[in-house]
């Protein structure tokens, strides 16, 4: 099945050095919101990032398990993962954001959407059949730039009784399955319909056959 990986977000940041309320309220006023950096045994570095484009980031749903590539200032690059956001209580705007320095050695555990795609090509669905989703995502344990972004399965002619297990999905290499997650899981399977949908399926085919021109 296939696997897309995600792509690192790069995010500019601006150094800073003024701390407490009045410095934020002024850099959120200039359009900019303030935000730490920690981790690697390094000291905490103070930086501001656009709200605009720190927006943006927030509003992906993979967001917190998408690895970002931080350019504070014109020389330093740094691979971070976002940590925390606190948002305004009522428009919901970020505020602040904690980024946690990643390596290539440090493992990320996260839930890789599944998605289920050409549903209109699976003749089980086409009669009516039914995919019962069991479990929309895998948990995995991955390199920070390893990451998959979602994993496909083709319904391309499934009948009734398909099942899809997690060992049928391509597991990117240097990652693993969480311990709460085996290889023989059920991710989904379709099941009939209730009795008497596919005679009804049955009968729409063959009215609309009756009254094709030329159709005996």
């Amino acid at each position: 099945m296939k696997v897309e990986n995600v792509e690192t977000d790069v995010l500019k940041a601006n150094p800073r050095s003024t701390i407490g309320k009045g410095a934020a309220r002024s850099l959120r006023r200039s359009g900019f919101i303030p935000c730490i950096v920690y981790g690697e045994n390094k000291d905490v570095t103070m930086v501001s990032v656009s709200s605009k484009s720190s927006a943006a980031l927030c509003a992906r749903g993979d967001f917190f398990s998408r690895v970002v590539k931080l350019e504070i200032g014109d020389h330093s690059s740094i691979a971070v993962l976002p940590k925390d956001v606190q948002r305004h209580p009522v428009s919901g705007v970020p505020l602040h954001m904690d980024f946690q320095i990643v390596s290539k050695s440090h493992k990320i555990k996260l839930r890789v959407p599944v998605e289920f795609i050409n549903a209109d090509k699976s003749p089980a669905i086409k009669l009516g059949g039914v995919l019962n989703v069991v479990m929309p995502f895998v948990e995995l344990l991955c390199p920070p730039l390893s990451i998959p972004q979602k994993f496909e399965i083709d319904l391309t002619g499934a009948g009734f009784g398909a099942s899809f297990a997690v060992k049928d999905i391509a597991i990117p290499e240097g990652c693993s399955l969480s311990h709460a997650v085996h290889e023989d899981s059920v991710l989904a399977n379709i099941v009939q319909p209730q009795r008497g949908g596919i005679e009804e399926t049955a009968a729409v085919e063959a009215g609309a056959a009756a009254t094709t021109p030329g159709t005996k």
